[in-house]
C-alpha cells in the first residue's frame, strides 16, 4: 500500500456502532457509518460497503456515478452516524483511498472536507482545500493502489461557518468528503474508502 501522509494503519471495522475511544497514539476512528450521496447526482449512483474491494484489505465504503452539477462538478459523500463521538484534540482526519480507474483523480481539483454535529443544512463546519489530492497523483499513484490521505482539520483551516467548530469536534454525527471535479461529466470507475479516523 503506497503511503502519502506518515501515519499508522489502524484496523477498520464498518459495523460497530460504539464510540471508538481514543487510542495510545490519539486515535478515533469513525465507524458504523452509513454513506449516502449528497447533492443532486447527474444519474442513478452506486454506493455501500463491500466486503472484497479490489486490492484485499478488508470491508471498504464505495461508491460510483455519484457526480453532481454543482459548481465545476462535484462529488459529495456524507457518512453518517446514529450515535455523536466527540474528537476534540485530534486535529486530522484521515482515511485510506483506492480508485479503479485514475481518471477518478486527475479529475479532482479540491478536497473540502465538512465535519456534522446535527441534520440541518447549516449544521456543520468545512475545512480549506489541501493538496494532498495532487500531491498523490504527482506521486505517480495507479489505479487499485490503496493510499493513504490525511489532512488538517483545524481552526486555521476552516473554510466555512467557523462558528460550528467547537460543536463539530465536540458532537460529530457526520463526516462529508466533498471533491471539486474539473468538469461535470460522468467518469467510469469506482471510487473505495476505509478506516476513516481522526488524529492528533
Amino acid at each position: 500500500m503506497h503511503t502519502i501522509a506518515i501515519i499508522a494503519t489502524a484496523a477498520v471495522c464498518l459495523a460497530a456502532c460504539a464510540s471508538s475511544p481514543a487510542g495510545a497514539g490519539g486515535t478515533v476512528l469513525f465507524e458504523g457509518a452509513i454513506p449516502t450521496v449528497s447533492g443532486p447526482p447527474l444519474v442513478p449512483p452506486s454506493i455501500g460497503i463491500t466486503q472484497d474491494p479490489p486490492g484485499g484489505g478488508g470491508p471498504a465504503y464505495f461508491w460510483s456515478d455519484a457526480k453532481t452539477p454543482l459548481e465545476t462538478g462535484t462529488v459529495e459523500i456524507k457518512f453518517s452516524r446514529s450515535r455523536f463521538v466527540s474528537i476534540r484534540g485530534l486535529d486530522y482526519l484521515a482515511f485510506e483511498l483506492m480508485v479503479d480507474n485514475i481518471a477518478l483523480l486527475n479529475d479532482v481539483t479540491g478536497f473540502f472536507p465538512r465535519l456534522y454535529f446535527g441534520t440541518g443544512d447549516r449544521d456543520f463546519v468545512q475545512f480549506r482545500n489541501t493538496p494532498e489530492i495532487r500531491d498523490i497523483l504527482a506521486a505517480g499513484q495507479e489505479a487499485g493502489q490503496w493510499f493513504t490521505v490525511r489532512v488538517p482539520v483545524t481552526e486555521v483551516t476552516i473554510h466555512a461557518f467557523e462558528q460550528n467548530y467547537s460543536a463539530s469536534k465536540n458532537s460529530l454525527c457526520a463526516v462529508m468528503f466533498r471533491f471539486i471535479c474539473i468538469t461535470k461529466d460522468e467518469i467510469p470507475g469506482t471510487w473505495y474508502v476505509r478506516n476513516i479516523r481522526f488524529e492528533n
